[in-house]
This record gives C-alpha cells, structure tokens and sequence, in this order.
C-alpha cells in the first residue's frame, strides 16, 4: 500500500477542506410566536429591542456556520465510504471553483490509497471575524484574500473521534484532535450562498 499521506490540511481535509455536519438543520428550530420587539410582554416588561447590527451579525454567522458544516460533513461523507451524489453535490456547491479542484485531488488520494476515515468532526464553536484578521499564507496558490472574501470565520474543529484506517482495519494515524481554522467565503454558491474559498490553520491547537 502506498505510504500514508495526511497533509496538514486534511485533518481539516485539503488544505483544511473537511467539511458539514449532516445534522445542520438540527440546530433550527421551529420559531415560537414573540410579540414584537418593543412591546409589553404579558408580564408588563418591554421585550428589549435588538439592535439591527446584531441580527446582521448573527444572521451571517449562522450563514456561515451552516455553510462550514456542510462542507465538513460532506467529506467526512466522502472519507467514510458514506458518500452519495448528495454529499458530492454539497461539496461542489459548498466550495469555491478552486477549492473544490482542491479537493477532489485530494479526496480521490486518499480513495486511491485505500485509507477510510472512522468517525466525524465536529464543530464545538464558531465566530466571525473581521476579514483583515485572516493571515493567508503568501503561498497560497488560490485567488481568495481577505480583501475579496465576503465573510471571514474561526472555527474549533474537534476530530478526537476520527482516526484513518486501511481497509482491514488497521489505525494508520489520527488527526490533531483540536484546531483552530481560519476561514474565507464568498457569496458565490446558488442563490447568492456562502461557499469555503479558504480553510487554513489558525495557529492555535486548543481552540481556546
């Protein structure tokens, strides 16, 4: 069997690729009906207002927290020999042009080389960031820089239940179990969604 190669982007897999939980809409649920804002509440407290900013920035998080999970989910899909055309269209839609050529370099290496992931990532927390706040390495062969993303993000990806096996079982390695990712989209996915233009390490491995 070939050597073993996991880059250190595939435990975020390619260049960081790795990407959404199957489970995303789980997080939604369904709205409760909610005087509107400003109004007594039955109790006679005024509901508080929230200001417009605040439901921008959440609204975008959750964008992009939907839109990382997808994208982490869906390899995860790939690598456990649980991949379907539905997995692969999400990976397409979820990518940018160039990371999705990225990606599939890399995904049909570890196919080729008969290695399958056990387990799936998670994704314990997640913000945005101001873009500016992204360090893009200067070899970086992808066109995306802070200047040009639409949303930038740091995620905690948490890969301790994953390891890579061969395909008799045999663990030939496990991926960092904690790492911080720092993460580009553009708004080029259908309809005008979020798709991961870059994924790369943000330094920390404790996701503080």
């Amino acid at each position: 069997m070939a050597n073993l190669r996991i880059p250190p982007a595939l435990v975020l897999v390619a260049i960081v690729f790795l990407a959404g939980c199957s489970d995303a809409a789980a997080r939604h649920t369904a709205p409760t009906e909610r005087p509107p804002a400003g109004h007594a509440t039955p109790t006679g407290d005024a509901e508080p207002t929230i200001p417009p900013d605040a439901v921008v920035v959440a609204s975008e998080t959750d964008a992009a927290r939907d839109a990382y999970a997808a994208w982490i989910g869906a390899q995860d899909d790939f690598l456990t020999a649980q991949y379907t055309a539905t997995s692969l269209r999400t990976l397409a839609d979820r990518s940018s042009d160039e990371v999705y050529t990225a990606l599939q370099w890399r995904l049909s290496g570890f196919t080729a080389d008969g290695i399958v992931q056990r387990g799936r990532h998670e994704i314990p927390r997640f913000r945005t960031l101001d873009p500016k706040d992204v360090e893009v390495p200067a070899d970086y062969a992808m066109a995306i820089t802070p200047a040009t993303a639409d949303v930038a993000a740091r995620a905690c990806l948490d890969a301790s239940a994953v390891e890579y096996v061969d395909l008799e079982g045999a663990v030939l390695g496990r991926p960092t179990a904690l790492q911080e990712i720092d993460l580009l989209f553009t708004a080029d996915g259908p309809g005008g969604a979020l798709v991961v233009a870059y994924a790369g390490s943000a330094g920390g491995e404790a996701c503080g």
